[in-house]
């Protein structure tokens, strides 16, 4: 009876015991509010943006999207983890397609600035007009304008900010040295295109065309061309292109259409609305009336040198390197491999004539032989016939054949 009295005390013990150990005393509780909560969680996010954006170089532009519209002021921003050893920073604007088909877009790329920008802190930040980015079309630097399209900007951090651009670039010793280069995210710039340059390139196709066509004289010719091409300038939309028409005028007849890709070159089409060729079907076509103005020309030196063309030295009567030097034998014979030299300098159309002039000189033989010369000869071409209006010397040719009035000499 005693043995089952203490056995039962022992387990009431051990019970008491268990208790205790699985009821600790409670540890202190730290109580945040709301918003003292909030106010860390905030604190700490701040905290880490700050130290990733310490550590990382960017170039951004600061817009609410990815799309600006074409001349809108924006502001760049960039940032580096450090300026050591860097002075000056470059920000260019790059068109986001290869290398390789940069060439074949309209517009101007480049500098942001028309000098560096001088670098003194880790951060900085200019704005921009996105209609236009620096270019020296005259070596002088200037704006150009920009097309609307893809890019994104490309900033080169240099260790000299003190050089140029643009323009006319004076070498320098050292050269500045590129540290870093940083690109920004891809960004479109949205408006209408700039047609002046799809205005220039179509119109240059156009006369070269036309001058094929015709067999007209290419060099300054083709430029006299555009008198005799005109366009009322009133651009036709065609899907992506734009469109205007040209049309001849006397002597020469036609029209043509011509539509392009106002933001890339080489994408135009010809279209002959009517066949090109002369006004008026009894007067004497370009290439005739040249050949009748170059024999006209020609007339008076004819006397003056041996042979009509360049001759060989065996058709000129050089007896051969065993017999005699040709160089010793030329300064014997000052005249022996004279031939008449000439080319077409320029030609118009004015009052029912064709005007073509040309530069005639002595060629061959010895340099100091006799009767040297080297004349500008001008002739008119006409129904009634041909005749010279002027033969001059370059530096005292007188007539301007586009505005004077022609008489034979």
């Amino acid at each position: 009876m005693i043995l089952v009295v203490v056995m039962v005390a022992v387990i009431l013990f051990i019970l008491l015991e268990v208790k205790t150990a699985q009821a600790p005393e409670p540890k202190e509780v730290a109580i945040i509010t709301g918003e003292s909560f909030a106010s860390k969680i905030k604190s700490e996010e701040s905290a880490t943006k700050i130290e990733a954006l310490a550590a990382t170089d960017f170039l951004r532009i600061l817009n609410p999207s990815e799309v600006v519209d074409l001349g809108e002021i924006i502001q760049v921003e960039w940032g580096l983890d450090s300026v050591d050893k860097v002075s000056g920073l470059v920000i260019n604007l790059v068109r986001n397609v290869s290398e390789n088909e940069r060439s074949n877009y309209n517009g101007a790329t480049g500098p942001i600035t028309l000098k560096p920008i001088v670098v003194h802190e880790k951060n900085g930040e200019l704005s921009w007009r996105t209609g236009q980015v620096g270019c020296a079309p005259t070596d002088a630097p200037t704006w150009c304008e920009v097309q609307p399209g893809e890019y994104y900007l490309e900033s080169v951090f240099y260790d000299q900010a003190d050089f140029s651009l643009l323009g006319r670039m004076m070498r320098l010793d050292p050269e500045p040295q590129v540290l870093k280069t940083i690109r920004s995210k891809n960004f479109e710039i949205i408006g209408t295109p700039n047609l002046e340059a799809l205005k220039n390139e179509v119109f240059s196709l156009v006369m070269h065309n036309i001058a094929e066509t015709l067999g007209v004289q290419h060099g300054r010719g083709v430029f006299n061309m555009q008198d005799f091409v005109k366009t009322n300038g009133e651009w036709q939309d065609e899907g992506d292109k734009k469109c205007l028409e040209y049309e001849l005028v006397a002597p020469f007849s036609g029209k043509l259409r011509v539509c392009g890709n106002p933001l890339k070159r080489g994408a135009t089409d010809f279209e002959a609305l009517s066949p090109i060729g002369y006004a008026s079907a009894d007067m004497k076509d370009y290439q005739s009336a040249k050949k009748i103005a170059e024999t006209i020309a020609h007339e008076p030196y004819l006397s003056r040198v041996k042979f009509y063309t360049q001759p060989s030295p065996e058709e000129a009567g050089y007896p051969g390197y065993d017999v005699i030097d040709f160089y010793e034998w030329s300064r014997a014979n000052p005249d022996a491999t004279t031939y008449l030299s000439s080319s077409l300098r320029d030609w118009y159309y004015q009052n029912e004539a064709w005007v073509f002039l040309f530069q005639v000189n002595k060629a061959g033989g010895s340099e100091n032989g006799p009767d040297r010369f080297n004349d500008l000869v001008l002739v008119k071409v006409e129904k009634k016939g041909a005749c010279i209006v002027e033969i001059s010397a370059e530096r005292s040719f007188k007539t301007n054949l586009k505005t004077d009035s022609l008489v034979c000499s």
